[in-house]
């Protein structure tokens, strides 16, 4: 009898654990909408979690892409990325946040062909751009 009440026991305190632990871990601030909506639609196409979550960058910046893919980072935001990403886990960077999108829309071939190359070494780190739209 013991040993059922502490399995139920574990069981409670594992499933109380997760509901403080939130499912959707949001790194960064913008003014994105991102409605429970625009997250579910994103949740039903990819889920990937990596204790129990789901990394998720709003706001993202140049500065930023440059430190974390050169491993130097320094913001509180760069290094909780940087550390989600060394040990095997998956971070989605939402494209409508990064801030340097114009630069890649209005720059020349060389700056521009730098930026998604910098993109292509985060993604083989483990993240990955997606889109909300």
């Amino acid at each position: 009898m013991e040993k059922v009440i502490s399995y139920i026991t574990d069981k409670v305190i594992e499933r109380l654990d997760e509901l403080k632990n939130p499912l959707i871990v949001r790194i960064g601030q913008s003014n994105l909408d991102l409605s429970d909506e625009s997250l579910l639609k994103f949740l039903t196409k990819k889920y990937y979690k990596l204790d129990g979550r789901l990394y998720i960058v709003d706001s993202f910046s140049l500065e930023n892409l440059a430190r974390i893919t050169n491993l130097q980072a320094e913001s509180d935001k760069e290094k909780k990325i940087q550390n989600i990403l060394s040990r095997g886990g998956k971070v989605y960077i939402i494209k409508e946040g990064r801030d340097y999108s114009s630069v890649l829309n209005d720059s020349k071939y060389g700056f521009r062909k730098q930026i998604l190359d910098l993109e292509e070494k985060l993604y083989r780190y483990g993240a990955e751009f997606i889109s909300i739209s």
